[in-house]
């Protein structure tokens, strides 16, 4: 299960998805400093406590780990959580799953380099838009890296293909997808075989 959301950052209507929300992610959005950065956190929770709900899912089961990624207790399920700009996104699976929501901007040449592969980047310098191309790399590298767990310097070696409709491929035993319905936004869907 795939859910999305446009975020809001009315005071009142950010006061009662705080209140609505679970304790730990209340917790974590307290922490955080901007507006916007507590309006996403708490919709990412949110969206996870009803994308549970829709599964008939308790969420008494959702657990943190050390690193603040969110669990399912005895993994009756998988969840992956994701927020940029104005969108928050949550993903629920029956296998390792991971969700990431990017919204497009310049992203600077080093750091291009830093996350593609040498096969990436002469695919990069093939695209009408390389901009564009890069995001959607990045958010492919970001899903798999929730999902799988892997290092970080690992994913950032891993290769990935984007063909003509956003169809996506990467390591073997991985489902990838991209979406960009959203105007101005790619979101990366990465499952478990």
């Amino acid at each position: 299960m795939l859910l999305c959301c446009r975020l809001q950052y009315d005071g009142a209507l950010l006061q009662r998805a705080g209140a609505a929300s679970l304790p730990a992610r209340r917790e974590k959005a307290e922490r955080i400093r901007s507006v916007r950065g507590r309006a996403a956190s708490l919709a990412a929770g949110l969206l996870l406590r009803h994308g549970l709900f829709l599964c008939g899912l308790g969420e008494d089961q959702i657990r943190t780990g050390p690193e603040g990624k969110p669990f399912l207790a005895g993994n009756p399920a998988f969840v992956s959580l994701s927020h940029s700009g104005d969108y928050a996104a949550c993903a629920i699976a029956p296998v390792p799953v991971g969700v990431d929501i990017q919204r497009i901007v310049p992203v600077s040449a080093r750091a291009v380099r830093r996350f593609c592969t040498a096969g990436e980047l002469a695919w990069l310098e093939r695209q009408p838009d390389p901009r564009r191309a890069a995001i959607a790399l990045w958010t492919l590298k970001e899903s798999y890296l929730k999902a799988s767990g892997e290092l970080t310097e690992a994913v950032f070696a891993a290769e990935f293909q984007i063909g003509t409709g956003d169809e996506a491929a990467g390591p073997g035993g991985w489902r990838f997808s991209i979406d960009s319905r959203i105007e101005g936004y790619l979101l990366a869907l990465c499952e478990k075989d």
